[in-house]
């Protein structure tokens, strides 16, 4: 029985989980791979790693450790390369991890904003 954390997840969602920085400072990203996640929109501002406040759009649960700047659609891989135009990327830039009240188990937990419909080069 999967613990309470993961047993939710029942959405599909494409991560490209961010590689590092290229010459001019933009991200770099990982192949694709297929997650379950639980998604809620919401639409806030929170702060960023600087401080700087940023509109949030979606908050989403998921079931592994997930790099700040990588990137996500709400979709399966296999509906990914079938559409002709490739809109509504997310970017990560809230990464959350909270243990069960026995410190057993993590709740996992990324803050999303708007991205654009272009993905960042492969690593």
């Amino acid at each position: 029985m999967p613990s309470l954390e993961v047993s939710g997840l029942k959405q599909d969602a494409v991560l490209w989980t961010a590689a590092g920085l290229d010459d001019e400072a933009v991200v770099t990203i990982n192949a694709a791979v297929e997650i379950k996640i639980r998604t809620e929109k919401r639409r806030k501002e929170s702060a960023a790693a600087q401080a700087d406040p940023v509109a949030t759009v979606q908050m989403v649960w998921v079931d592994r450790e997930i790099a700040i700047k990588s990137i996500i659609w709400i979709g399966t891989l296999e509906a990914w390369n079938a559409l002709s135009t490739k809109a509504d990327l997310k970017q990560v830039i809230i990464y959350e991890e909270i243990p069960d009240i026995k410190g057993r188990d993590l709740e996992r937990t990324v803050t999303l904003q708007k991205f654009g419909d272009s993905l960042p080069a492969l690593a």
